[in-house]
């Protein structure tokens, strides 16, 4: 089925059942509890009231011990028919005006949604891990009550792999109400969590974009004025950013705390009220069973809000003392949970400065340099560095609009409007973020703030005439909306990096072929994915064994429990038995290798393993551009290096596959120095083919490697020169150890991040923080194995006059020669051609501006004859004898000049062709520069 079709409405219309459901659960508690509530601000407040309502009666249901499929629906009938009874007897009070909010919130779920009407279900937006970890656990809580342990063998043998993320739940108390909403939505709905995650968080974006006007109603006299705020919040681009990267807790967290705000930043009179009271625990207890850490902001709001009134008599300090009854009423709502939650709070805490954090660098740095203003505000994507001068007028706009910002959240101050007070708290907090250095702190403070900004900019602009105003706020509306396209683009796109981590995942409806049990996801097997996020899916199967023989790793990640109530419960006892059981095999690999020193390589291997292996159809990788089994080569994490996505050892040794900068149709990935293998059907001697490029790291060094292979004994590969390569190593014979071969790619220099140079406003902070933080040797285009027996029957090309096209000819191997045709001081290309009397002709243009006012240049035939000749500038050709058959051409040059004009790249001469060609000798001198002609001519 092409991608272009639409495949189903469902998707969207369940996203939208579920928030109009949720409105009339909250609606129901508002019309018991606070019938006297202004309509407009009921309405808003109530989808976030109808998931507590939801979240809370499941979660006690589970922690009783029963399987969320056994009560999901009928819970469902019961909450439902309590919503119509009382809408019945209470009807709603609202009129068109105040559905116009509705409108707006169901237009913006529908747009950031789209691309479920291509892909239906199967939309899995950009597969981050968590949305892998948030659905194996509600999978967890299908099958099982939310204490139940589950079998020791069964999680050992690859049966159950949703069971290892108790010890998440119970002994690290992860907060769960996210995953017992979606548990409890995929069994109403029939479906996999896995189909049901996205119109889930769609649902909840529509929850928050209505919280936050709550908290602005009580700032906007004007409805339009309101309604010209939530118009921006839904569309915001850094929280459509949220959904399509799956941070499902994080949107209901941060509805949670807008909505807690606006029934808690009023008067201790109004809060201290029973019915206010009951209302705002309810909400509060669902708040730590969904998004627990921000709490603290919710906290710090709530002091700063009720401080600014400390002075005013009639706000009723003297009798709000019924307040602190909302802390007991939550302890009863959530029982011995209160207790985790605030361990869970503490962990966070004591790990927010570490993480994002690895090999010493932070994946999140975005927000640490300018272009990070013009993130913040939708002008430009994560990650997204427009040219010059775009860059540079992205970034002042930014500023600009943060200005407008502050001016707002001060105006908000001034009149004591609790919208303003928790900006004013994530400021406190992001100077709290910047002295422990945290930049994943920043990161997600630049998301929490979207509930709230906007509307402080539109207060700004609701100061300024209407012929002033109106404009501005068009071009900050399309400028966002224009982004957002953008991230749609990238989500409807195929090939590497475009909306996924797994690429093509949502065009090949990935989640179907695997959880339909098609032949792609058998049981009883092995696969060789290191993606997590993949093998989160493939886990999706109680009872279906598997093994990650890439990644043994599943998130079994055994930290100390500081929770005494766990000593009451034989929690720890069950611990300590399943961790010898569970973990992965650590198995240490004795190369043969000086270099490392006394360094030993250490990785490990799942507890039990399968004959058949599946080899990795989820995305493109630079790894075994066939599909033959043998001398698959399986990357495998190891104390030296690991897979890029949550790097165990903290040092990436393969990054992701992107597009290539040279080859439109090809790609490359980015590798660090050392590259661990696991070898599969491996042959007694093999060769391992290597197609490496340094064109563009930007170093003005560009210098190939030295790289070697290491099996039974070490073996160099033989790059040489500058920019790219495609070399086959000597034969080797892989190392074996408990039955299993192993080879080790050392690239022989140490990784640096590649420089990106900043130019205009770039240049104002942050100049020592990578943009780019991944640490590099060079881009990969293909790393295999092959038999040893294989390459000599490989026949190279006659002749490369192309460029970079020829460099690609699949049977061509050279070394030193840049893409676009400029060689290094060294290099060598292998050509062959059968014809009697063959000779090499090698044709250049040595220009000016190099540096360098001459050159000598010595080419030879490897085994044959040599020739150096003195190079002026201008074109030039040499010719020598060649050998029968293939002919290794080597070429060096005695100087090293740079390429002008800002390119910096090490160079020498430009390339014309070289050549193997029939006929008779030829004075070079004689011959000028011609093209190569024909083969046995």
């Amino acid at each position: 089925m092409p991608y272009t079709q639409i495949m189903s409405l469902a998707p969207l219309a369940l996203s939208i059942a579920l928030f109009v459901f949720w409105i009339g659960l909250g609606w129901s508690l508002i019309a018991i509890a606070e019938p006297g509530m202004e309509p407009l601000k009921a309405l808003l407040v109530a989808p976030a009231l109808g998931v507590a309502l939801t979240v809370l009666p499941v979660f006690w249901l589970s922690a009783f011990g029963l399987p969320v499929s056994d009560f999901a629906r009928p819970l469902a009938l019961v909450l439902a028919a309590i919503a119509i009874t009382i809408a019945g007897w209470r009807r709603p009070p609202w009129k068109s005006p105040e559905l116009l909010p509705a409108v707006v919130v169901l237009l913006a779920v529908v747009l950031i949604g789209f691309p479920t009407l291509y892909f239906g279900f199967d939309w899995i937006a950009n597969a981050n891990d968590d949305w892998g970890v948030y659905n194996l656990r509600a999978i967890r809580y299908l099958h099982g009550g939310f204490y139940q342990q589950p079998s020791i063998e069964a999680m050992r043998e690859g049966r159950n792999y949703p069971g290892v993320y108790w010890y998440a739940d119970v002994v690290q108390t992860w907060r769960p109400g996210s995953d017992l909403v979606l548990a409890w939505v995929s069994t109403i709905v029939g479906k996999n969590p896995f189909f049901v995650f996205m119109p889930v968080i769609l649902a909840f974006h529509g929850v928050l974009c209505f919280a936050a006007a709550a908290l602005a109603r009580s700032w906007f006299k004007s409805r339009t004025a309101l309604l010209a705020g939530l118009v921006l919040t839904a569309v915001a681009p850094l929280s459509v950013y949220a959904v399509h990267q799956q941070l499902i807790a994080q949107v209901i967290g941060l509805a949670f705390t807008c909505a807690l705000a606006s029934l808690a930043f009023v008067s201790l009179h109004q809060l201290a009220s029973a019915r206010r009271i009951a209302v705002v625990s309810i909400l509060s207890s669902g708040f730590l069973l969904l998004y627990t850490e921000l709490v603290p902001l919710f906290g710090l709001g709530f002091v700063l809000f009720h401080a600014s009134h400390a002075l005013d008599k009639e706000w009723g300090w003297r009798r709000s003392w019924p307040v602190l009854s909302i802390l007991p009423a939550v302890c009863i709502f959530l029982g011995a949970y209160t207790i985790d939650a605030a361990f869970y709070l503490l962990s966070q805490f004591q790990q927010s400065s570490a993480q994002g954090v690895f090999d010493g660098l932070s994946i999140f740095p975005y927000f640490r340099v300018p272009s990070g203003v013009a993130v913040l505000f939708g002008i430009s994507r994560l990650a997204e560095l427009p040219s010059e001068p775009w860059l540079s007028l992205s970034i002042a706009a930014g500023f600009l609009l943060l200005a407008v910002a502050l001016a707002g959240t001060l105006i908000g101050l001034a009149a004591r409007q609790g919208v303003a007070f928790v900006p004013a708290g994530l400021l406190l907090m992001i100077l709290l973020l910047i002295v422990r250095g945290s930049d994943f702190g920043i990161f997600k403070i630049a998301m929490f703030v979207q509930a709230f900004v906007w509307f402080c900019i539109v207060a700004v602009l609701a100061r300024l005439r209407l012929n002033w105003a109106a404009p501005v706020y068009l071009g900050i509306l399309s400028t966002l909306i224009l982004t957002d396209i953008r991230h749609l683009d990238s989500s409807l796109k195929h090939g590497p990096g475009a909306g996924s981590s797994m690429g093509n995942a949502s065009q090949e409806r990935l989640l179907s072929r695997f959880l339909d049990g098609g032949p792609d996801a058998p049981c009883d097997a092995d696969f060789e994915t290191p993606l997590p996020p993949v093998i989160k899916i493939l886990s999706a199967t109680p009872g279906c064994a598997r093994s990650f023989i890439a990644r043994p790793t599943f998130g079994w990640g055994i930290t100390p429990d500081r929770n005494p109530f766990h000593d009451t419960i034989a929690i720890r006892g069950y611990v300590e038995r399943a961790v010898g059981r569970v973990s992965p095999v650590p198995t240490k690999l004795p190369f043969d290798y000086p270099q490392l020193g006394s360094v030993a390589v250490v990785t490990r291997k799942p507890a039990v393993e399968y004959r058949k292996l599946v080899v990795d159809i989820a995305s493109r990788s630079i790894f075994n551009r066939t599909d033959s089994s043998r001398n698959r080569l399986i990357f495998v994490n190891s104390n030296l290096s690991s897979h890029y996505y949550l790097p165990e050892s903290g040092i990436a040794g393969i990054y992701a596959t992107e597009a290539d900068t040279f080859f439109p149709s090809g790609y490359f990935a980015a590798v660090g120095r050392y590259l661990l293998f696991r070898v599969s059907s491996p042959s007694k001697s093999v060769r391992l083919e290597l197609d490496l490029t340094t064109s563009v790291l930007g170093d003005g060094k560009a210098q190939l490697p030295a790289a070697t292979v290491v099996g039974e004994q070490p073996v160099q590969v033989g790059l040489s020169g500058h920019g790219a390569a495609r070399v086959i190593s000597p034969p080797l014979s892989p190392l074996v150890v408990d039955g299993v071969a192993y080879v080790l790619l050392d690239l022989g220099a140490e990784p640096k991040p590649i420089k990106i140079p900043r130019h205009g406003l770039m240049k104002m902070y942050g100049t020592e923080v990578p943009i780019d933080p991944r640490r590099m040797v060079g881009f990969a285009r293909g790393i295999s194995l092959i038999d040893a027996d294989e390459e000599g029957a490989a026949t190279p090309p006659s002749s490369i006059s192309h460029f970079p096209a020829d460099l690609a000819k699949e049977k061509l191997q050279f070394s030193g020669i840049y893409e676009d045709g400029w060689l290094g001081d060294e290099g060598f290309v292998e050509l062959s051609n059968d014809c009697p009397g063959s000779k090499v002709v090698f044709r250049g243009m040595f220009p000016r501006g190099l540096g360098l006012d001459s050159i000598d240049l010595l080419l030879k035939v490897a085994g044959g004859e040599s020739v150096v000749k003195h190079i002026e500038p201008g074109p030039f050709e040499l010719e020598l004898p060649a050998n029968p058959g293939r002919s290794r051409i080597e070429f060096s040059f005695s100087a090293l000049g740079r390429l002008p004009g800002g390119d910096n790249r090490p160079a020498t001469v430009l390339l014309s062709s070289v050549s193997i060609e029939g006929g008779g000798s030829k004075a070079a001198e004689d011959l000028g520069s011609q093209p190569p002609q024909p083969a046995c001519q």
